[in-house]
């Protein structure tokens, strides 16, 4: 996963604002001043483009900016002729106005000279391809305090609310506009006038405020203290965020109050405010306020003895000081610390303070006794001008100085630790705050803007946050992302030229008296000319470096992984996995789509062709000297994905047998007769024999016995409930076994109703001979434990209805083809007992369907004496291999001689004990009989009766004595 340009918005109808705020862009307009009556004269788009044919990269001087031309440019802008019916806003439009954007992306400020447009989010979905969120015009108008007034800084700044009810979103975002004659304004979000106040007679350079740091730990000082910085070319005067935020409330109150009255007086009281002077600095462009330094003992006496002098006295105790940074000329980068509260003052300082005082009254007593007393003028009020204080000098006390570089702009990280300067020499300085040092400087981003966006992530079991650096080329047209001190460039977005990176580094005003905040915020927000705004979306993992950024790389995509399992395309998935570069997250993402309920049969097989080929272990590597190039761990996840491989054939398969619709057999059928009596090794007449107990137990299978349904959309498993059913994840490496499959298991811990499931997919098929071969192969082929098979099947088969001739011949076959998988297993020598065979036999004489049990212990020694008798010919007449295959392949075809177990005597322990079992088994079948005949339901059903041998066997036969003689027939 890697950065994203998102939008998140759209400035709605831009060419309509664009036309109001800057109609010298538009042909047919005037290039002057959009003040009327100023009698500026220029050169209209007609005339200038006839005069200057071709020079389409050219700046017309909007803004008092004068005329350039950029090669670099060039043939970028796309202009509008004047015959178009709807003109295009030109791409300069962001470069000449000031774009102030709130940090929660509702509320847009845009100024130009002195005409101010505000723009609010709305939702509008006038088409379908348009529909979103747009910021749409709620206000525009002019502002100023004298004729030719300018905006020259904007800044949104929302307000949080204070409802007991409320998140911890704004209550509404107070538009705060600059001038170029002293004036600070500020307005609501429909343009009415809060307050103004002058504070300089000199323009507004830059407005920012310093909010409650937003839970980053990143902070050095958890400075909880907000603050209004306005910067003025000698000036950096400020205003404390609690009193701004109660002034604010205040008077939005009493313009509402006045409004719902009619009355338009409004009493605004004076603004606090702090101001320090510039005493040191050529020129000032651009200032950060990090706030309240971290007291630092040895730093305060070092600056002391080297202000003071050795022989000063130093005070141990620290005095708070807010850092202010500057840049400019004269220094380049200027570092002021304002002391806060009061400081013990010099006795030289209280003495000149006193003689100044005295000089001043002294003066004033000798005129008015040479002179006498004169008469105060009266002055009209309206052209008094506002008192305006002096500001409090604040000398550097450490700067950067670089005498022909001009710094332009300054943005500080959110966590005040990291600082990036622009120049007019195409450079981007980077400062430690702190330290006060510049720690790396970029080249060739003349024009650029910068922004700071903090990421949270995890690593190493703990939550980290890493700050990226946002450097824009508007020349080149590319945003960049950088680890700012000492890592590389991790991202980068070929964007339009001439569009506008916005750093909104605060939040909202308040936030330290409210908790719990949970309002989302935008950082940075890219603008192009068009009106898209964007964020950046940066992944936590390209912050790491050296070895550990693949694997991090590949945990952010495993997260990405699983988002897109809720909802997201197959195309999307497999995408996301084809980027894992690393083993272990590779592993983990095919556990996750293993236990996801959205895993699909092509999403597994779309998973198993990107993987195998890279982990599959073909035969002829394995016969290579090279096949330990795999560790041990990827040799275990090859054999993982062959497992998945094996059991993803054997259930296409299954799915396909139970999509088959052949016409079930007869079963009164002769040649099923013949097919059963083979395997069960009886004559036809003892087969007849057996179907005629079936018959007498109809009853019985229509009324009484445990009937397991499954509607349409039950029948199969998915392929996931089915994946999960088996032990894929082996941590001992298989031995190589040459063509045979890996051996998969089922997991021992399986609920009774997923094998019921499990068995109805693997056995609820119809049977014909087709799909009997099918299923050999299949099974064969899918490496699946033939036991754990044959003890499912069982449970399947137990749990069934009563059997006809067709089911208990589709048993049997199953049996027969699960026995001859694991046949080194069955036979033994003749005075032993097979451990295959005594777990069967624990399980029909625990069975309580004894008819179900016995037909099943007549099938198993059938089948256990056709193998038997298989492996004692081959043993006798090993060179006769046509006999052989006939006796392996032959067994459904028909022969003209039968044999009956029932006439042999038991010549192994294995036929005696299943002989054993057949008499104990059909001992039960009068009491299966009896219990077929009780009524189902009613008032005349007393008593179930449900025995076994095994419950015979231990309790005793006179266990159901009474319940059979308190039966009523």
């Amino acid at each position: 996963m890697s950065c994203l340009l998102e939008e998140v918005a759209a400035i709605g109808s831009p060419s309509e604002i664009v036309q109001w705020l800057c109609p010298h862009l538009y042909p047919g307009r005037g290039h002057g001043s959009p003040v009327p009556g100023t009698g500026s004269t220029h050169l209209t788009d007609i005339d200038w483009s006839e005069e200057w044919d071709g020079w389409n990269d050219i700046d017309h001087g909007g803004g008092g900016k004068g005329l350039s031309v950029n090669n670099e440019d060039g043939g970028s802008l796309k202009r509008s002729s004047p015959s178009s019916p709807s003109p295009q806003p030109e791409a300069s439009w962001l470069t000449e106005c000031i774009t102030a954007i709130s940090p929660t992306c509702d509320i847009m400020a845009i100024g130009y000279k002195n005409r101010l447009a505000i723009l609010s989010r709305r939702w509008e979905n006038l088409a379908e391809e348009n529909e979103g969120m747009k910021l749409v015009t709620t206000w525009r108008g002019t502002v100023g305090y004298t004729p030719d007034d300018e905006i020259s800084a904007v800044l949104c700044l929302p307000l949080i609310s204070q409802k007991q009810s409320s998140t911890g979103g704004p209550d509404w975002t107070c538009i705060i506009v600059g001038f170029t004659s002293g004036y600070v304004a500020m307005y609501t979000e429909n343009g009415l006038v809060l307050l103004s106040q002058q504070f300089e007679e000199q323009m507004v350079l830059s407005l920012t405020c310093r909010t409650h740091p937003a839970g980053s730990p990143l902070v050095l000082a958890q400075d909880g203290t907000e603050e209004l910085v306005m910067l003025y070319p000698r000036a950096i005067t400020t205003i404390d965020g609690f009193s701004l935020f109660q002034t604010l409330r205040g008077c939005r109150n009493q313009v509402a109050k006045a409004a719902a009255s009619g009355g338009d007086t409004v009493t605004v009281p004076p603004l606090g405010y702090k101001k320090w002077g510039l005493v040191d600095q050529g020129m000032v462009k651009d200032c950060v306020a990090p706030g309240l330094c971290p007291p630092s003992i040895y730093d305060h006496m070092a600056q002391t003895s080297v202000a003071k002098g050795f022989s000063h006295t130093v005070f141990t105790a620290v005095p708070a000081t807010s850092l202010h940074i500057t840049t400019g000329r004269g220094p380049f980068a200027g570092f002021l610390t304002a002391h806060e509260g009061s400081a013990p003052p010099f006795m030289a300082d209280v003495a000149r303070h006193y003689a100044s005082k005295l000089k001043d009254a002294l003066v004033s007593a000798a005129s008015g006794w040479l002179f006498g007393k004169s008469k105060n003028k009266e002055t009209d009020p309206s052209k008094m001008k506002p008192k305006i204080e002096p500001a409090t000098p604040l000398p550097y006390r450490w700067s950067l100085p670089d005498k022909p570089r001009l710094g332009l702009s300054i943005s500080m990280s959110s966590s005040r630790r990291l600082a990036a300067i622009t120049d007019d020499l195409g450079r981007v300085t980077l400062l430690d705050v702190q330290k006060g040092i510049a720690v790396r400087m970029w080249k060739g981003y003349r024009d650029a803007d910068c922004g700071w966006v903090e990421v949270e992530g995890e690593w190493g079991g703990t939550k980290r946050w890493v700050t990226f650096l946002l450097i824009y080329a508007p020349r080149r047209g590319l945003l960049e992302v950088w680890m700012p001190q000492q890592g590389p460039r991790v991202a980068a977005f070929n964007v339009p030229k001439q569009s506008k990176l916005i750093y909104t580094p605060h939040t909202l005003l308040g936030a330290n008296s409210v908790r719990g905040v949970r309002c989302k915020v935008f950082p940075v927000i890219f603008i192009t000319p068009d009106g898209t705004m964007s964020e950046v979306n940066i992944p936590f993992h390209l912050a790491l470096g050296g070895k550990t950024s693949k694997r991090a790389r590949d945990l952010h995509l495993l997260k990405t992984l699983k988002s897109h399992l809720k909802g997201g395309s197959e195309e999307e998935m497999l995408t996301v996995m084809s980027e894992i570069k690393t083993m272990t997250v590779r592993k983990q993402a095919v556990l996750t789509l293993i236990l996801s309920q959205h895993l699909t049969v092509s999403l597994l097989q779309g998973l198993l062709d990107l993987f195998l080929p890279i982990y599959g272990v073909e035969e002829e590597v394995e016969a290579r000297e090279d096949i330990h190039t795999l560790d041990h761990e990827s040799r275990l996840f090859g054999q993982q994905l062959v497992r998945l491989r094996q059991l993803l054939d054997l259930y296409l398969v299954l799915s396909q047998l139970h999509a088959a619709r052949e016409a079930s057999p007869d079963p009164e059928d002769d040649v099923l007769v013949m097919d059963l009596a083979k395997i069960l090794v009886l004559t036809p007449k003892e087969i007849m024999d057996v179907i005629t107990t079936c018959g007498c137990n109809e009853h019985f299978k229509t009324s009484n016995t445990k009937k397991v349904k499954f509607s349409d959309g039950e029948l199969v498993l998915s392929v996931g409930s089915f994946i999960r059913c088996w032990d894929v994840s082996v941590g001992v490496l298989a031995r190589d076994t040459g063509t045979s499959a890996l051996p998969v298991d089922l997991k021992g811990d399986l609920q009774v109703e997923k094998k019921i499931r499990l068995g109805e997919l693997l056995y609820g098929w119809q049977w014909h001979r087709e799909s009997i071969r099918k299923f050999h192969q299949v099974v064969e082929k899918s490496g699946a434990s033939p036991e754990s098979l044959l003890h499912l099947a069982l449970e399947h088969w137990l749990q069934g209805p009563s059997p006809d001739t067709v089911a208990t011949l589709h048993f049997g076959m199953v049996v027969h083809i699960l026995s001859s998988l694991a046949e080194n297993k069955i036979l033994c020598d003749v005075s032993e007992q097979s451990a295959w065979w005594i777990a069967v036999r624990d399980k029909l004489v625990a069975s309580e369907q004894p008819f179900h049990a016995y037909m099943a212990a007549l099938l198993c020694r059938g089948v256990h004496a056709t193998l038997e008798t298989k492996a004692y010919q081959n043993k006798e007449d090993s060179t006769k291999t046509g006999r052989s295959r006939e006796d392996k392949e032959g067994l459904t075809q028909p022969t003209a001689k039968f044999m009956s177990l029932n006439d042999w005597e038991g010549l192994s322990m294995e036929m005696v004990e299943w002989n054993l079992v057949l008499w104990q088994l059909g001992c039960l079948l009068p009491l299966n009989r009896l219990s077929s005949c009780l009524p189902s339901n009613g008032p005349e059903r007393k008593l179930k009766l449900e025995v076994s041998v095994k419950n015979l066997l231990d309790k005793g036969k006179g266990k159901d004595q009474n319940q059979v003689s308190i039966m009523k027939f």
